[in-house]
């Protein structure tokens, strides 16, 4: 038999080559299978090839990756395979349309004159590296360095919409503004996140982007998803199906188009907000038909003891606060006890917003009985029709709540909860039918364990308040009206200086005092009323920090002194210059701050506030912590008030003069001095002591003849010897803690906890609608038949500040009071031309508006 030499099998190299063309990848996959891990150099560029074939993007950059060194060729498809593994991952639809975008040669890979990566658009050909020579082209490139001109664009923006309103970016262009807003993202208020839409119809173009830029890193626009990928022929039909899916996304109100863009991108942008429009407005209308089927016996059937179906409550709230999304939950969990339905609405993530659209489909959809929010009425949003129950809970005094246009728009059917009713019903015209007093509530008692361990920190505080002077001071002075720096610089540096020199300002009534005089000093001319919301704008901006964190310097000194440990919870404290070592960190409201505020030894109250009405202490009390208290006129002046009212005069006497005349002549002189003493705890010079207390009584914050709170003079500190002392006593004396602290708790308990206020709410209302009359019920206050995002102009008002005049004398020749004459000459403190200096309201933080309308911020 005549042996013939086999031919040996071809190389693995010319086997894979020939399967790929071939377009044989099941036979070029048992190649590689068969050859095992061991592979060699050679054939590294085939299995890429197949890799790409096969979509296996992942291992396609893994191996990629070892290939660099060869070229940037094989860096940028090593981009595009990790980004590609990664938008399968997130963003499948996304991944759909790129893997089904038509191929084609318009887009290369090229360089700028500073030898950056671009793309050019056009011609063909290739440079060396992979990169396209771009002669005869057209380069989408922003510049000659892209990265840097990318950084810019978005400082830039950042700086002219410091609110971070969602951004349309019309076009890819070459990939770097979009890297470039994932790396420079906006700081926003509360952690809240700039939504970014990239819109581009063109797939190719996101393709060879993506060769350029790694976009999968995490943080990176495609695993954000705060950015939304429109991309495709069909990117405006997604985009409307993206807003339609999620009402709580806010359409692009910002645009930015790129090299190559189409221009007209943005306005099919607003053919799409246009349509929703329109469904909005048939969401009004079936809104509108249902409420006024609503009527008034359903709704006290609703709201009784035995109601015939489950009531059903809404609850607005924001995921953007620090405690009011979980006072709203608590009050959600309430309501769930005394059997009624609950829907909280909150957002679910950073980048989402509760628009009109969404509380539109929220109504629509569950149709509520009664709506429930806190610190926001019925108008604000424009929303709810006039029959439906709105109940408003305030628990902040927010500028926008402190209007008489707020307290003119409020219907028969809006109910305001809250404890200083006689400041609303006096000074903001809020109806007294519509406002019941209550306490502010706290979680049931049945929350805090038997026992547990008390090994925390020695003193802990919680508070967000954690920006020094030098840095509020500095906001203060940029946000003011032009005309009010002068004023406003004076009045930030006399506030700094009664804290350096070891006073204290405790009430607003206080600094109002100390504002005049420095204006009497100055002699300058304030617009009237100006004064008032100065001193209430500097209150909360200035001396609410400053007043905090002076008590909490005698607290650190202390614990330096005895070798204790501080910690500080809340945001911001880890850029203090003094307090920064002892930040821990924000901690959670809810089941995580009572079980730091339990296993603390020593909580802190160190608000300029009337302890046994703040929430944070009491939600504290009920979690069973202990509290050391920083004393406050209020303490001890307002129980004793009441209590003199309670012996000495009848409960028909409401007011000041009320109780005046009802009480026996021998004690008035008494009653007359008390009075006076009180008056500096009201928040605004026209309130009235008496009724102040009758409301608290009313809501179960002061008990006529008892003890708001007791043991409070045994844990109050009213400087840093007192303080000292109290620790002390208290620190190593664990039963000593536990008798106070429980004492505390039942005290407040059995009168301010949520279900026994919620009861005597609903009982309240369901009187209330059972006796409103018939001609209120169809009221069209708070109706609103705008479009999504409408907003009512902003009025302008005017603050004037001229030095050379006393107050009350006529307007002095160049002042503002004198609109069109000169100004003084050399005067740094007139404004400009002696005309009324107009603040526009367009701040970015709510607690702006009201400084805003009286001029004080612009």
């Amino acid at each position: 038999m005549t042996g013939t030499k086999a031919n040996p099998p071809p190389a693995l190299g010319q086997q894979l080559a020939a399967a790929l063309k071939a377009g044989h990848l099941d036979q070029a996959d048992q190649l590689l299978a068969a050859a095992g891990d061991s592979l060699p150099e050679s054939v590294l560029d085939l299995v890429v090839e197949l890799h790409f074939r096969r979509r296996r993007w992942r291992e396609a950059a893994e191996l990629l990756r070892q290939l660099v060194a060869r070229g940037p060729a094989y860096e940028f498809r090593r981009r595009l395979a990790a980004n590609l593994a990664c938008m399968r991952e997130v963003r499948p639809g996304v991944y759909d349309v790129l893997m089904n975008a038509r191929e084609g040669g318009a887009y290369q890979v090229a360089a700028t004159a500073e030898g950056w990566p671009t793309i050019a658009r056009g011609g063909d050909g290739k440079g060396e590296g992979g990169a396209s020579a771009a002669h005869g082209r057209r380069l989408l490139s922003l510049s000659a360095d892209p990265r840097a001109t990318a950084a810019a664009i978005v400082k830039k923006f950042q700086q002219q919409e410091p609110s971070g309103p969602p951004l349309g970016l019309c076009g890819m262009g070459d990939g770097y503004l979009l890297g470039a807003l994932a790396v420079s993202a906006l700081k926003l208020l509360m952690d809240q996140e700039q939504l970014v839409f990239l819109m581009e119809p063109d797939a190719q173009l996101v393709l060879t982007a993506m060769m350029i830029h790694d976009y999968a890193q995490p943080g990176g626009p495609i695993r954000a998803l705060r950015f939304r990928w429109l991309v495709g022929e069909d990117w405006a039909g997604e985009l409307e199906r993206e807003l339609r899916a999620d009402p709580y996304l806010m359409a692009p109100a910002a645009f930015y188009t790129q090299e190559g863009a189409e221009e007209a991108l943005a306005d099919q942008v607003a053919a799409v907000v246009a349509r929703i429009g329109e469904d909005s407005a048939a969401l009004r209308q079936r809104i509108k038909d249902h409420d006024q089927q609503r009527g008034r016996e359903e709704l006290q059937a609703l709201l009784g003891p035995q109601p015939p179906r489950r009531p059903r409550v809404l609850l607005i709230t924001s995921r953007f606060t620090t405690v009011l999304q979980y006072a709203t939950r608590e009050a959600a969990g309430t309501f769930a006890e005394l059997g009624w339905q609950t829907r909280v609405v909150i957002e679910q993530h950073a980048w989402q917003r509760t628009t009109i659209y969404a509380l539109l489909r929220e109504l629509d959809e569950y149709k509520p009985d009664l709506v429930f929010t806190i610190d926001h009425l019925r108008q604000e949003a424009g929303v709810y029709p006039p029959n439906l129950p709105f109940v408003c809970w305030i628990q902040d005094l927010m500028p926008e709540l402190m209007t008489t246009k707020a307290g003119g728009a409020l219907g028969r059917r809006d109910f305001v909860l809250t404890f200083l009713g006689p400041l609303f019903t006096g000074d903001f015209a809020y109806p007294r039918r519509q406002v019941i007093d209550v306490p502010m509530m706290f979680a049931a008692p049945g929350q805090c364990p038997q026992a547990w361990a008390q090994d925390g920190a020695d003193l802990v505080y919680v508070s967000n308040v954690s920006r020094p002077a030098e840095e509020l001071t500095k906001e203060i002075l940029e946000l003011s009206a032009p005309g009010l720096r002068p004023l406003m610089e004076a009045a930030c540096g006399w506030i700094q200086g009664v804290y350096q020199a070891g006073g204290a300002l405790r009430t607003v009534p206080e600094l109002r005092q100390g504002l005049q005089r420095l204006i009497k000093e100055r002699r300058w001319v304030v617009e009237s009323g100006l004064v008032e919301g100065v001193a209430n704008y500097l209150w909360t901006a200035l001396n609410i920090a400053l007043y905090r964190q002076q008590g909490l310097g005698w607290v650190k000194q202390a614990a330096e002194e005895m070798g204790l440990t501080l910690a500080l919870y809340g945001r911001g404290w880890e850029s203090h210059p003094r307090f920064g070592p002892h930040a821990q960190g924000p901690v959670t409201p809810g089941q995580d701050l009572r079980e730091l505020t339990r296993r603390s030894r020593i909580n802190l109250c160190l608000e300029p506030y009337t302890c046994y009405a703040h929430q944070r202490m009491l939600d504290g009390l009920m979690a069973g912590g202990f509290f050391l208290v920083r004393d406050h006129p209020s303490h001890g002046l307002l129980p004793k008030l009441s209590n003199f009212l309670d012996q000495h005069v009848p409960a028909v006497a409401q007011t000041a003069e009320e109780a005046l005349a009802a009480v026996d002549p021998r004690r008035r002189e008494t009653l007359r001095q008390m009075i006076a003493e009180a008056s500096i705890l009201t928040f605004d010079a026209s309130m009235d002591p008496v009724r102040q207390v009758r409301c608290w009584e009313r809501a179960g914050v002061l008990v006529p003849g008892g003890d708001p709170l007791p043991h409070l003079a045994e844990v109050s500190f009213g400087d840093p010897a007192s303080l000292r002392e109290r620790i002390k006593r208290v620190w190593s004396d664990r039963a000593e803690r536990d008798r106070i602290r429980t004492a505390q708790r039942a005290g407040v308990a059995e009168r301010l906890t949520y279900p026994a206020g919620f009861k005597r709410i609903l009982a309240r209302i369901r009187e209330l609608i059972a006796t409103e009359e018939e001609n209120h019920l169809n009221s069209t206050a708070g109706e609103h038949q705008g479009l999504p995002g409408e907003t009512e102009p902003a009025p302008h008002f005017h603050a004037a500040l001229t030095p050379g005049s006393t107050p009350g004398s006529p307007p002095a020749p160049g002042s503002a009071s004198a609109p069109g004459s000169a100004s003084a000459p050399g005067s740094a403190s007139a404004p400009a031309s002696g005309q009324e200096v107009a603040a526009k309201i367009s701040g970015p933080a709510a607690g702006h508006r009201a400084a805003e309308r009286k001029g004080v911020v612009k």
